[in-house]
């Protein structure tokens, strides 16, 4: 298990400002990681009539030429309304675009939501329906393109009384095994958000255990089980200890890797910034290093 993080906190910042995604890879290699997550959800080049394949070939050299790599990948999310047939159709050329770009840059495993949404009149089986009639498409494209395609868990408790599928092991679970029918392939996996699972006060290490080999890919980050805040480990509640044992105890394949908002410190405010992703760095080495 080697660190790793999704750049995107590292090129936009809570005051307006951007550095450019090469500068971004730069400084998260400077800062010690090696292994990066690309966050396709947030970058403007996969619209209609951008040149978007050119900034994902420059974004891999500079990855290589510096010694990393993208294995990781986070595909868009940001759904339109259900009657939007425009909107839907932009949605998933723009999602196609970053499974392709994602096999350009070599990312085994992309995280992809299972869309449903939080809604008040909840029904599971419908929702295991909507969500396997999104994503069937979307896992045939990785299939080809071999892209691993990693259905993250959802958040549904801090909605109460709303309800959202995937917010359970049980409900991922049974999405990735049919998806595995449907495509006849192993490229489905999971992403385990730690900081979504702690808001819907799910017991990670019961969880992981549960998720088995189908678990591929991580999004740490902790908060106080409220909301999504996406904090470093060991600054909220989750049991960073305990859930490192089952991740050793599953054998899990992938890497610790962050998706903590680094972004909400100003971009001027540098030191503070590399004295804030050192911690990242050190308490992630202690935690890949912990044997109980």
């Amino acid at each position: 298990m080697q660190l790793s993080t999704t750049i995107s906190p590292y090129y936009r910042f809570s005051d307006g400002s951007f550095h450019s995604i090469p500068d971004a890879i730069r400084d998260c290699v400077r800062m010690g990681f090696t292994v990066l997550d690309f966050p396709f959800h947030s970058v403007p080049f996969l619209a209609d009539g951008e040149d978007w394949k050119t900034p994902v070939q420059e974004a891999k050299a500079v990855a290589e030429s510096l010694g990393a790599r993208f294995r990781y990948a986070h595909v868009p999310f940001s759904y339109p309304r259900p009657d939007d047939t425009d909107g839907w159709a932009y949605f998933t050329r723009r999602v196609n675009r970053a499974i392709e770009a994602c096999a350009i840059l070599g990312v085994e495993w992309t995280a992809i939501h299972p869309y449903d949404m939080a809604i008040p009149d909840y029904d599971a089986d419908a929702a295991f329906e909507r969500s396997i009639n999104h994503l069937t498409p979307f896992a045939h494209l990785a299939k080809e393109c071999g892209v691993g395609l990693a259905v993250e868990n959802m958040v549904d408790r801090v909605l109460v009384p709303y309800r959202r599928y995937c917010a359970t092991a049980e409900n991922l679970n049974a999405v990735v095994d049919a998806l595995r029918e449907k495509v006849g392939a192993q490229t489905i996996g999971i992403c385990l958000d730690t900081g979504h699972a702690n808001a819907c006060g799910l017991n990670h290490a019961a969880a992981i255990r549960a998720f088995g080999e189908r678990l591929k890919m991580l999004h740490i980050n902790d908060n106080f089980g409220l909301s999504d805040d996406h904090c470093p480990p060991f600054t909220a509640t989750v049991n960073w200890k305990r859930l490192m044992l089952a991740l050793r105890e599953i054998e899990y394949p992938g890497d610790f890797n962050y998706e903590v908002d680094v972004s909400r410190i100003p971009s001027d405010a540098c030191a503070a910034r590399d004295a804030y992703v050192g911690y990242l760095v050190e308490i992630g080495k202690y935690l890949i290093a912990y044997e109980g």
